[in-house]
Parts: C-alpha cells; structure tokens; sequence
C-alpha cells in the first residue's frame, strides 16, 4: 500500500508542475477544434505574433518566451507563469465581443519597454449557403438539411402537382402553382433548429413540414 501512495504522489506532482506551465486548466477537446491558434514569442523588449487579427470565440495562445530573460504574458485578464527563457506555454481566452485587446509583458517594465501588442478582436463574416429546395405531395426534399451560421439562400421549386409554398423563420416564398420556382434568402446568425413548412391548409398535417438545422 505504501508502494501505490508513493506513486500516486508522484503523479500528482508531475500532473501539477505539467498545469503550472501551461497558465491553467486546459481545454476540452471540443474547445480547441473550434478554438484560433496564434503563436506568440517573447524577446527583449517585444512581443511577436503570428496573428494580429482573430475572430471571436476561443483562441489558444501558444507562448514561447525566446529572450534571455524572464517573462510572463497577459491576454484577456489571464496570465502565464514567469517563463524562463526557451520555456513554452499554452493560454486559452475567449472573447465574447469584438474590439482591441492589449497584450503585454507582466514583468515590470517590459510593456513600457515595447512588450504590448494589440490584438485585434473581429465579427467572422456570415457564410453564404444555397440549399435547393423541392415541393411534392406531400413533403419536401432539401439537397442539404445542416448549414453554417450565416445566411441560406433556398432555391425552391414546386415538384407536385397542386399548388405549394416554402416557409421558415418567419419568411416564405409566394404560393406556387405546379413547375413554380422561386428564391428566398433568410439569415440565420445563430446555430438552432428551424422549422420550415408549406401552409396551405392541411399540408402541414400531411407531412409537408420539417427542421432545418444551423450549426
């Protein structure tokens, strides 16, 4: 028994001195897929990056500090440990809104010496998706049921042989005798689940409903 504790011990020593240089808990697997890398080196007195612009969200830092001396780095209200030189570490922030954020030295001095940075925070541009759409009795066919964030432009033509219309998130097409065609563009900024439908009455009851999901 004393065999085990010893070893336990020792793996929770190394399991906290692996944490203390990484400038905190680190993030879930699902966290990083999403997350934008910018890789930052510390020298005497500057701080280099490999990205000045990045969007909102996760971003993981990944630090080395590659002067001769020690140095920590502060991003979004979190701070590395001091680093000595050649020593690496991994700081994750996330920015909820877009602006300019300072980055700096927290060694005393370093930031009025020339260890800032700005970095600036952006609003990803909206992706734009196409979706064809086709009407029958009674269902519909979409050529894609999960799209992006963004806006969708559905390209709806009525297959059947009665009139039928396409409607979700509060727009819809005009109501479309047999062969019609037309276009709807509808903006979807968040992910969600959207039901989209043809209300002609009794349509909806027979089948002619369904979810678009944006993710």
């Amino acid at each position: 028994m004393k065999v085990w504790a010893v070893i336990v011990t020792v793996a929770a020593l190394v399991a906290a001195l692996v944490d203390g240089g990484t400038g905190g808990a680190q993030p879930a697997a699902s966290e990083l897929t999403q997350a934008t890398v910018v890789n930052v080196s510390l020298y005497e007195h500057g701080i280099k990056l490999s990205k000045r612009t990045v969007p909102t969200g996760t971003v993981v830092f990944r630090i080395v500090n590659s002067g001769k001396i020690k140095h920590a780095f502060r991003a979004g209200g979190r701070t590395t440990p001091l680093l000595r030189p050649g020593q690496r570490a991994t700081l994750t922030v996330t920015f909820a809104k877009a602006g300019t954020v300072t980055l700096v030295c927290t060694v005393k001095g370093h930031a009025r010496k020339g260890m800032a940075r700005r970095l600036t925070v952006a609003t990803p541009a909206l992706q734009e998706t196409a979706v064809d759409v086709s009407m029958f009795e009674m269902g519909f066919k979409l050529s894609r049921s999960e799209v992006p964030p963004g806006t969708v432009v559905f390209r709806v033509v009525n297959d059947g042989k009665v009139p039928h219309d396409f409607r979700i998130s509060g727009k819809g097409t005009p109501m479309l005798g047999p062969g019609g065609r037309a276009t709807l563009t509808v903006a979807f900024p968040q992910p969600g689940s959207f039901t989209f439908v043809c209300t002609v009455e009794g349509h909806a009851g027979a089948g002619m409903v369904g979810k678009l999901i944006v993710k």
